[in-house]
């Protein structure tokens, strides 16, 4: 029996192997026998294929790997179970070999509609049936994907993710960056435009197109390796702004500590002034001085002897006039370009090293890096906050007045509505500089017969400049939004 089941499959089941198929991975979830383990040998020893001999376990990263055709052997009451999971997991072009107690060899696969979407009433197709006494014939048809696809649909997760998906009240996606450049993919394609509200199924998986928070399903591979970049993010911190420094009094915050020493200064310069000017006043060289200079300018007259005791307080009274005027003038600019214009605050932070250095709490979204990523650039802080999406952040932030995100200006700017409805008083600063870059790209599986077409309409719109209208419409639709 193990020589003819070999022969069999050698000889008459070999059709539906081509030569062109690059990679081909053998599991088993039993253990093999005499006769599975020659069918392995041969198919190695014929240099054809790499083969791959594995238990199914919940270490899943592998199945990412591109392979061509899967080949179980084993024995399995529900095969639709395992090809389902096959499914799941990319593996579009998986074939299984159930060897059965006759000594036949039932060859299966997953039934796909026009679309490359499993069939949900007949999952599964019977290729051939391979017994030792009959051979099944020469040829072997396998399913062919079809090239053009027509009536076909995009299913979209409704998630609010401003700017780039926006939902109504019940949970629909009805604006947003993604949300429209996803209707122009399906307006060129002739597809529709189906919403899914969180039923991740595996039979509808291919389908999903957009952005998704949750990355566990897909938890080996970045979407960014193989779908095209729409638009670039640039990141960078937002922190609170530093307080400002209110005054006690205009005169304890304009007239400051070298303020009052040039008033006190100017006034003992007056006083010294009145002292000597009385001084030279009494000498009686210096009484007749100021009339001995007149007559060498020709311009002396007679003066009334009651005016020379009204000289020497009408020049004290000047003099003291313009050293008054003088302090309270400084005190004037001081008070309208200080006070009023730049009333003084704390040191803003704006940097990197000062971030790491100060007490505030750094969080970001957990879906737009890995941890490593963010140490990069705070090394020196230890805890980070992380949050499932956006809005639930910026709420958190506008009422801690101690705390960093990590974001950028299109979402900060759909959010700054937030500001309004929560009455929140924390404003923030932008850093000057741009801390990292997120390529961002629709989300979709990349076995799913889609991904082509749609990566050449996407480097289309890039290239024509049309995603940049998009974002720029959507931020004005934004500016609107909260100006009313």
């Amino acid at each position: 029996m193990s020589r003819e089941l070999l022969d069999a499959f050698k000889h008459s089941c070999r059709t539906f192997i081509k030569s062109d198929w690059k990679y081909v991975s053998v599991f088993s979830n039993i253990l093999f026998s005499d006769v599975k383990s020659k069918i392995i040998r041969s198919l190695h020893a014929a240099h054809l294929w790499t083969l791959t001999v594995d238990t199914l376990t919940s270490g899943y990263n592998y199945f990412y790997e591109k392979f061509d055709v899967v080949i179980i052997l084993g024995q399995l009451e529900t095969p639709a179970h395992l090809l389902g999971f096959l499914d799941d997991f990319s593996l579009l072009e998986s074939m299984i070999i159930l060897p059965e107690q006759n000594g036949t060899l039932q060859i299966i696969t997953l039934n796909y509609d026009r679309c490359g979407i499993i069939v949900r009433s007949s999952p599964v197709k019977f290729l051939a049936t391979c017994k030792v006494a009959n051979l099944f014939p020469t040829s072997l048809k396998i399913p062919q994907r079809p090239k053009m696809y027509r009536n076909c649909s995009f299913v979209l997760p409704d998630v609010h993710d401003p700017p780039f998906t926006i939902s109504a009240a019940l949970g629909k996606v009805v604006g947003g960056i993604e949300f429209k450049i996803i209707q122009i993919i399906a307006s060129y394609l002739g597809f529709n435009v189906r919403h899914l509200y969180f039923d991740y199924g595996p039979l509808r998986r291919k389908e999903i197109l957009g952005f998704l928070y949750d990355f566990t399903i897909y938890p080996y591979l970045d979407p960014s390796t193989f779908m095209e970049r729409y638009y670039t993010m640039k990141y960078t911190w937002f922190v609170p702004r530093a307080e400002l420094c209110r005054p006690v009094s205009i005169l304890t915050r304009v007239m400051n500590s070298d303020i009052w020493k040039y008033v006190l200064l100017s006034m003992f310069s007056i006083y010294l002034t009145l002292k000597t000017i009385h001084f030279f006043y009494s000498i009686e060289v210096v009484k007749y001085l100021p009339n001995t200079c007149t007559n060498g300018f020709k311009f002396s007259g007679r003066i009334n002897s009651r005016l020379k005791r009204l000289r020497p307080v009408f020049f004290n009274w000047m003099l003291f006039l313009i050293f008054f005027a003088a302090v309270f003038q400084a005190l004037i600019v001081s008070c309208m370009t200080s006070f009023f214009t730049d009333p003084g605050k704390h040191h803003q932070i704006d940097t990197n090293e000062e971030l790491e250095n100060s007490n505030l709490n750094l969080s970001f979204i957990r879906n737009i890096g890995s941890l490593n990523s963010w140490k990069l650039f705070v090394a020196n802080k230890s805890e980070f906050i992380l949050f499932k999406n956006r809005s639930t952040m910026f709420r958190y932030f506008l009422h801690s007045p101690n705390f960093a995100v990590l974001t950028s200006e299109e979402v900060v700017m759909y959010n700054l509505r937030f500001l309004g409805e929560l009455n929140s008083s924390v404003t923030f600063h932008k850093f000057n500089i741009d801390v990292i870059n997120i390529h961002k790209t629709l989300i979709m599986d990349i076995k799913s017969p889609f991904v082509p077409l749609i990566n050449i309409i996407i480097r289309q719109l890039v290239e024509a400049g049309i995603v940049d209208e998009i974002v720029e419409s959507v931020s004005i639709w934004i500016l609107a939004t909260i100006q009313t």
